[in-house]
């Protein structure tokens, strides 16, 4: 699959559709909008090939990680860092975490892997502490 043509107005985003030399928001026409994503529904930043930034296969997109908000990371394991995704194929229940909440994949003690970094980083030297407490 080659790169889409990039607009020749703006020359940062791609054509609109085939036939065209600029894209949807170089588009001489105020009352045409952009279509909603095919795959995921979303109505903004529009690619090319009826697919938003984010679904595309050929956009440059870098995003945070869905379970631990770290910086960096691709959708080529699903948009999750790598130690998030090791830790889902080893927790494969997502349930609640009791400390913060949230839907996701979470270890026998029902703690996601952000809180228990979390509580690792505050944590003194030779000292315990609570998930929940930190």
């Amino acid at each position: 699959m080659s790169r889409p043509c990039l607009c020749t107005r703006c020359g940062v985003n791609p054509v609109a559709y085939s036939g065209r030399d600029s894209c949807y928001r170089c588009v001489p026409r105020v009352w045409k909008r952009p279509p909603r994503c095919k795959l995921c529904g979303s109505t903004t930043d529009y690619y090319t090939a009826g697919r938003c930034r984010r679904c595309h296969r050929s956009a440059p997109m870098v995003d945070s990680c869905r379970d631990c908000l770290a910086w960096g990371v691709t959708r080529h394991l699903g948009w999750l860092c790598q130690a998030c995704h090791s830790w889902r194929v080893r927790f494969t229940t997502p349930r609640e975490c009791v400390s913060c909440r949230r839907f996701v994949a979470v270890n026998a003690q029902s703690h996601c892997r952000l809180c228990i970094r979390q509580a690792h980083l505050i944590r003194l030297p030779h000292h315990s502490i609570n998930v929940v407490d930190a």
